[in-house]
């Protein structure tokens, strides 16, 4: 029991599962930094105005790629031709950027149009309106690693883009 359990772990090493353990835990610990970071450097105001931003941006989010990425993953995932799965993944990227883009512009106009409950918030959803795509392309890497099960690449994708959250969330305080 003990030499099938020992061999198990061996081939999940090798295969990268721990970089993948190991880095979601790491990206929580950069994420709980971020928010401390924030908190503590914002002012009541502002932070009031980022919270209220990140939320309707995170409420759009939810639908912007219209789940053609997980769409994507899961056909990938199952056993096609490689060819399929290249017309699959090309379709998602430009779909997907597409669609997060016309999102990017319906949130941004609608900042622009309607009023927002807390009126200082408009220019930051605008702003903010266009990081869709980029999540969007994000993702996108994220899965074709996780695809073609280079994990430990998805790992460092994930580590840096950790990191690049927490520094850019402190340099644009």
């Amino acid at each position: 029991y003990f030499n099938q359990l020992r061999d198990l772990l061996q081939k999940a090493f090798k295969k990268g599962a721990f970089d993948i353990i190991a880095s979601s835990m790491l990206n929580k610990v950069l994420m709980l930094v971020a928010n401390i970071l924030l908190v503590r450097l914002m002012e009541k105001s502002d932070f009031g105005v980022y919270s209220f931003v990140y939320n309707i941006i995170t409420i759009v989010m939810i639908v912007s790629t219209l789940g053609i990425d997980q769409a994507m993953m899961q056909f990938c995932c199952e056993i096609r031709e490689e060819k399929e799965k290249r017309q699959l993944e090309h379709f998602t990227i430009v779909a997907g950027v597409s669609v997060n883009f016309i999102f990017a512009i319906l949130t941004a106009a609608y900042a622009l149009i309607f009023p927002l409950s807390i009126p200082e918030a408009k220019w930051a959803l605008v702003s903010f309106a266009f990081i869709l795509p980029l999540t969007c392309v994000l993702n996108y890497q994220k899965y074709i690693l996780r695809i073609r099960l280079d994990n430990r690449k998805f790992s460092l994708l994930t580590n840096i883009s950790s990191v690049a959250y927490l520094v850019a969330s402190v340099a644009l305080i």
